[in-house]
């Protein structure tokens, strides 16, 4: 780093390499083994940056993202100082849904019971 400058452009490079790190660690896990199921919940911290899953599946052969009550694909993510002491981390959403009548859904009906808000 170069003395007597300000550092938090040379901070954010070093913390957006290693969001990228992660990230891609993430997506590797993802693509080497996801099975588009929410993963067990140890390996769910070596997901989360590329895919996250919130809620229970349902019972049996149906089991599916879409039931879940949220689920969400990420881009790379970014971290960028909007003044010398405020950042903002941005998380790139690539797809995902909201379940907005999780709770009224059945495993008899699911499909007539809840609604999915793309996001």
């Amino acid at each position: 780093m170069c003395y007597g400058e300000n550092n938090a452009g040379h901070a954010v490079n070093y913390i957006n390499a290693q969001l990228a790190a992660l990230w891609q660690n993430s997506t590797h896990c993802v693509e080497q083994h996801g099975t588009h199921l929410k993963p067990e919940a140890s390996y769910k911290y070596s997901f989360a940056l590329a895919e996250y899953y919130y809620g229970k599946h349902r019972h049996g052969n149906q089991a599916d993202a879409a039931d879940m009550m949220f689920h969400a694909r990420f881009g790379k993510p970014t971290l960028k100082f909007l003044c010398n002491h405020d950042a903002m981390l941005e998380l790139v959403l690539e797809e995902g849904h909201y379940n907005i009548d999780y709770l009224k859904a059945s495993e008899l009906s699911p499909g007539n019971q809840y609604e999915i808000s793309l996001i």
